[in-house]
């Protein structure tokens, strides 16, 4: 099979969620980033051998998991205070040195 070429709005998907989604999908595929500006990012995806998926099926996956790392990402920075906060809680009730 050809490799697929996805065009991704580096205005919607940082090239952080865009590499996330793209690890999400490495059990079917080996990847390859680069970019055709600096609003565009190229995701090329070569599927493995012994792979079976329809091209469409893949880039399907491929946009379902850049919406999902998308929504983690944020999720993750609005909840950063109460995180760190809880973390601080937990570690200061332990004893980390000597």
């Amino acid at each position: 099979m050809e490799p697929i070429a996805i065009a991704i709005a580096s205005k919607v998907y940082s090239l952080d969620v865009v590499q996330r989604a793209a690890f999400r999908c490495t059990d079917m595929v080996s990847v390859e980033f680069s970019f055709a500006s600096d609003q565009e990012i190229i995701v090329l995806l070569t599927v493995k051998p012994n792979i079976s998926i329809e091209p469409s099926t893949l880039r399907a996956r491929f946009h379902n998991e850049l919406l999902d790392q998308q929504l983690r990402s944020v999720i993750a920075a609005e909840t950063k205070v109460e995180r760190d906060l809880i973390l601080s809680y937990a570690f200061s009730n332990t004893k980390l040195l000597g």
